[in-house]
């Protein structure tokens, strides 16, 4: 009996220390999946500390062509140059915030980064508006962005309008042509009367000066005010025409050149001296005149496809006569000595600014 019941311990002190050991095997390559794991963190750029993840502010649609080809492919660009180190995260659509306030928004750290229109922020990006005065003579957003962004980059003039952020990249959107509902607007008398949604700063001073009453309401807002008939037409660039459906609302576009907008994508200057050097350089390398140009790229293709939209929605495109063309040039051209003067007697130097601004238009239009 004895005999036996030895034996019986035996068998189970053996099964015991097969369990054991198969135990050890199961932890040990859950080990090597681990480390694995880590491995291939380390790989992306992850070993040594989490990601850095950036959130992204700005207000146009999700489905608009800057958000899907503009904002998000730079995004994926930053993530791939910093080979994972970054993760940027998209709040389209004034997710966390009105465009108004994308500046504050950057600067109290709600978002890390945004991209914000001028257009909203009268009389605080003064010398940044003279992209925006009338009929320049801009061809395209690429061209203005271009403009832009050495004007930035190269003269002491327009750094100073942004305190407290890094400035990552300015640019210009296209052409801002005139949409209406209910009134076809072929000449500058047209526009006398009719409440037009206008951006602040020298587009709102042509409107008036042509007899329109310019009314100062965000993009994309402009739909409803449209459908409700609290305003009779607006001034945005086509990409906007298209992202925010506005030839739904609209039976006219009046094909005039009329200004080209000015933009900025900021980040917060605290978070952006917490990256690593090596984070910054590859973010800079996609920033400045490279983003300047990826973005005004996008606004140029975005016009093709707006135009076609509107002829499909069989909507008219009013083109203007060579002679009413430059109708609206003289107009334009007392806004610019306003502008100067206003800028100049405020102690800026808006009309070296101007001249400036007018040599690099030839410059990058081959003139």
């Amino acid at each position: 009996m004895e005999r036996r019941h030895e034996f019986i311990m035996l068998k189970r002190v053996m099964a015991f220390a097969s369990v054991l050991a198969i135990a050890g095997l199961v932890l040990a390559g859950c080990g090597q999946k681990q480390q694995a794991s880590q491995d291939k963190a380390a790989d992306k750029g992850q070993a040594g500390g989490s990601v850095i993840e950036l959130k992204f502010h700005h207000h146009d649609p999700p489905t608009s062509d800057f958000a899907r080809n503009g904002v998000e492919q730079w995004a994926k660009m930053i993530e791939e140059r910093t080979n994972g180190k970054v993760k940027i995260t998209i709040y389209p659509a004034e997710t966390l915030g009105k465009a108004k306030d994308a500046y504050e928004m950057v600067t109290n750290g709600i978002a890390d980064i945004a991209w914000g229109f001028v257009g909203f922020f009268p009389g605080r990006f003064p010398m940044t508006e003279v992209i925006d005065l009338p009929m320049l003579g801009i061809p395209s957003a690429e061209v203005g962005s271009k403009v832009l962004w050495d004007l930035y980059a190269n003269t002491p003039y327009l750094k100073g309008e942004f305190p407290g952020v890094k400035v990552l990249a300015l640019h210009c959107n296209a052409v801002n042509p005139i949409g209406t509902s209910k009134k076809a607007v072929r000449t500058l008398e047209d526009l006398k009367g009719l409440k037009v949604r206008t951006p602040a700063g020298p587009p709102t001073e042509f409107m008036k000066q042509a007899g329109a009453l310019p009314v100062l309401i965000p993009a994309p807002d402009i739909f409803e005010n449209m459908q409700k008939g609290t305003i009779d037409g607006y001034s945005i660039d086509w990409q906007g025409i298209k992202g925010f459906r506005l030839p739904e609302v609209s039976n006219y576009i009046t094909d005039v050149n009329l200004f080209i907008a000015p933009f900025w994508i900021i980040m917060n200057e605290q978070k952006w001296n917490s990256l690593p050097a090596d984070v910054q350089k590859a973010i800079e390398e996609v920033s400045g005149q490279f983003a300047a140009q990826h973005f005004g790229k996008v606004f140029d293709e975005s016009e093709k496809q707006a135009r076609a939209r509107v002829k499909e929605l069989n909507k008219e495109i009013i083109p203007l006569t060579p002679e009413e063309q430059q109708r609206w040039v003289s107009v334009a051209q007392k806004v610019w000595d306003k502008w100067v003067n206003d800028m100049e007697a405020s102690k800026k130097p808006a009309k070296t600014v101007l001249e400036e601004t007018q040599k690099l238009i030839k410059k990058y239009t081959g003139q």
